[in-house]
């Protein structure tokens, strides 16, 4: 007898739901949210060993948000660690949600270094490379568009989707 391949999607699926939920039982990761991302598991697993860093991002509105985030983390998991915050502080709220894409276009990630601004643009990236290590700070700022710069364009053509 064959089992439909529907039923045998589901039953993994549900197979799997009941793993994370024990797994989530466990101390060390009773901490995290269902919807727990790998990255964060890592920067967790990676606090109990004591080998984490603390990244103050400042925001527009001049409140600062803390991100934790393993030694060898890059500018795409900074990115990301910085959305889950955000996204966590905006949970309840009505307010709409943030199209991310449209924020990355935009605005970028800055290290201050000795009075220098270093634009975070390459996402693979490692922050050490840029000099960046624990309890350091990094604003956002608005990302430089061809028009904005001497000789460019006066008009960036629309993009097609």
């Amino acid at each position: 007898m064959s089992i439909p391949r529907g039923d045998v999607k589901e039953t993994l699926l549900q197979r799997a739901q009941t793993l994370v939920d024990e797994l989530l039982q466990d101390p060390l990761l009773a901490d995290l949210p269902k919807d727990v991302h790998i990255d964060e598991v890592e920067a967790c697993i990676a606090s109990e060993e004591g080998t984490p860093f603390t990244i103050h991002v400042k925001r527009f509105d001049g409140k600062t948000l803390d991100v934790a985030l393993p030694q060898a983390a890059d500018v795409r998991m900074l990115k990301f660690a910085v959305q889950r915050a955000i996204s966590k502080l905006r949970e309840g709220s009505s307010c709409r949600p943030i199209s991310w894409r449209y924020t990355w276009e935009r605005y970028c990630l800055v290290y201050v270094k000795h009075s220098q601004r270093i634009r975070l643009l390459d996402d693979s990236h490692p922050l050490e490379d840029y000099g960046i290590a624990g309890e350091d700070q990094i604003m956002f700022a608005r990302n430089l568009l061809s028009r904005d710069v001497p000789g460019g364009r006066r008009h960036v053509r629309a993009k097609r989707w």
